[in-house]
Formats: structure tokens, sequence, C-alpha cells
């Protein structure tokens, strides 16, 4: 699941909903299921986090996670204040944990312990993990079965020799043949690492309809990746500690950069722009010159195909003498009025051309 944290109930407009504590501390509502709260410390680098310090997690960035690394070594070790929010999936993600962790167990034919309330150093690496639950294989070999939803990922069998990861997942996306990387199999590696177990499973229930396991083996390419990454994120959280050095990692994304280096000074001179870098934005204007020139071209063909349209709202493409496809030239909804009169429906000032696949 997401990192687990402790919830306590508060009322939002009139209705009961779960506030993640951002101490991860148990909450005295009996009816909340089961949440250990963070085990893990807040200044390494942690198992959920991987995905994120690989650089495949869509949701988070290495820097999101220096970020929160450096708030806590401000904070005394500890998540900074105001670093947590009310996220509904996770809840659900908790509330569901049991269930799917009992469900996996009953699948695999194996006995677990889902009430694991300590974290899990890793002996030489700056990792620790929590996990959901713990599987106890005594040899049990694993097939895929499609009819029971379990999956071997890399393996045709695999043997559940000794105690093995139990992770539990709850996802709105569809169902896959195989896990999405940074929704488990990083996670359950760095488990494995942390553990010396052999062997994980991930059970994934999709939209909350279909449940899907995956077992994993280990994976020594993957282990060095981590390896690497987690090395590489404790010397940028030590230098910050010990120095007060902030070492970004290259941001990913626009965005990624405008929330790294949110702080603009006026008083640092210009950069001179490494030849690297000059090209680059050399590319970019040839982008930006060749986007104003198409949506322009655009906009011109438009025109004249609506032009060609006039009151109708499609017409066929043809080439050859044979229909390949059509055009499409629509109207808007119209709008409900509260304070004004109601809008009229409108016609759409674009249009949608299909061509027959």
């Amino acid at each position: 699941m997401h990192e687990k944290r402790s919830k306590k109930r508060n009322r939002i407009f009139g209705v009961s909903v779960d506030i993640f504590d951002r101490n991860g501390r148990l909450g005295d509502d009996p009816m909340t299921e089961k949440a250990q709260g963070k085990l893990t410390p807040d200044a390494q680098a942690s198992g959920s986090m991987l995905p994120s310090l690989l650089g495949i997690n869509p949701f988070q960035t290495p820097n999101d996670c220096l970020v929160k690394g450096f708030a806590a070594i401000d904070n005394g070790g500890k998540s900074a204040p105001g670093d947590w929010q009310y996220i509904e999936a996770a809840d659900w993600g908790n509330k569901t944990e049991n269930l799917i962790l009992e469900e996996m167990a009953e699948r695999l034919g194996v006995k677990g312990d889902f009430n694991i309330t300590k974290p899990y150093q890793h002996p030489t690496l700056p990792l620790a993990v929590s996990l959901d639950g713990i599987a106890e294989g005594t040899g049990e070999v694993i097939k895929t079965n499609y009819d029971a939803g379990i999956y071997c990922i890399g393996a045709d069998e695999i043997a559940l020799n000794g105690p093995g990861i139990l992770e539990a997942k709850l996802t709105g996306a569809p169902p896959t043949e195989f896990p999405a990387k940074y929704r488990g199999p990083i996670q359950v590696e760095g488990c494995m690492m942390c553990t010396g177990y052999t062997w994980a499973a991930i059970g994934t229930l999709y939209r909350g309809t279909e449940l899907r396991i995956y077992v994993v083996e280990v994976d020594m390419a993957l282990r060095a990746k981590i390896t690497a990454d987690v090395l590489d994120f404790q010397k940028r959280i030590d230098g910050y500690k010990n120095f007060g050095d902030k070492d970004w990692y290259p941001a990913l994304t626009p965005n990624d950069a405008a929330n790294t280096w949110q702080q603009a000074d006026d008083g640092d001179p210009p950069i001179k722009l490494s030849d690297e870098l000059s090209q680059l934005a050399l590319e970019y204007e040839d982008a930006m010159t060749a986007s104003r020139a198409i949506a322009k071209l655009k906009q011109e063909i438009t025109t004249q195909i609506m032009n060609g349209l006039g009151n109708s709202t499609e017409g066929y493409v043809y080439e050859d003498g044979k229909q390949i496809g059509k055009v499409t030239w629509g109207t808007n909804k119209p709008r409900n009025g509260y304070v004004v009169k109601p809008r009229a429906a409108a016609r759409a000032k674009s249009i949608k051309v299909e061509i027959n696949g």
C-alpha cells in the first residue's frame, strides 16, 4: 500500500472523514482498520520511495523525496508539520489491506501474519521498509493460474521456500498481465533486500472487483540499481544534514523543475549556457516556430472544411474514390442557466477527423 499512516476521525462539511496523523501515531477510533503508522525513518530511503528514486513513479519525483528528507532533517528527523494530507485512494487502500492480504494467503495456500509492527532495516544500506504481511511458505510450487488470478513473473513456476513478502495494492486502473513497475515490483525487491526473503507476492485489487496476485523472485539486476540509487539519495541527504547543501537531481519535467527551483534570485548574474544547452535553446525556438505554423495551418484547414460542411454535422472522407473516414462538426451542449438566461446550443469551434484504421 502507500506508506502506512494512522488515522483519526474528523468532520469536514458535516461528513466524517479520515485524516492522516502526520506523526504516524495510532488513532483512537476502534472502527479504523489496522494502520501501524509510518515505521521507517524519514531521512533515508524507504520501500515505497524506491520507485520514485528510480525515476519511474508518475506521481512523485526523486526531488520530491529530497524535499521530504530535507524537511525531516529540519524537523529533528520526523516528517515536517503539515507534511500530510487526506487522500481517499490511500484511505481505501488502508481499509481494504487486510481483506486483500487474507485473500492472497488463501489463494496461495500459505499462512500469513498481517500485523507487522516493526520496520526492517537493511544490514548495510540506508534503506528501511514496512511490510504489509509475511507469508510462511513451505515449498509450495506456484504456477500461473489465470482462473485464480495468479501470475508468475519472470519464471514458469516459483517455489515459496521459507517466509515471503505479501504486499497489498488497490487501484482504479484496469487489470494487466504484468504489474506496473511502480506499483509493487520495485518496492517488494527492496523488502526482500531488507529481510533476506527470496520471494514476494503483490496482490493488486483492480477497480474493487478483480484481484491479481503477482509472484516474483529476487531480481539481481534490479537489486543493483536499487543499491546505487539508495546510496546516491543518502549522499544527498547527508550533504544537507552535514553541510546544508541541497544537491538536487536533474528535474524530470518542467513542473519538477519549477517545484525544485522555486526561489528566483534576481541578484544572480546571467548564466552562460553550455554548447549543449545553447543547442537545445535553438531547438526549442525551432519547435515553437513549427508549433505556431502548425496551429495556423490547422486553423486554415478547419475553416475551409467548415465552409464545405455548412449546416451538415458530418462529411465523408474519400481517397482514390473509396470512403476511408469521416469529419464531424458537432455542437456544444447548452449550458443550464442560474442567474443569467440559459445559453443556447452553439456550433463547436473545432472539427473531428476520423480515418479508418
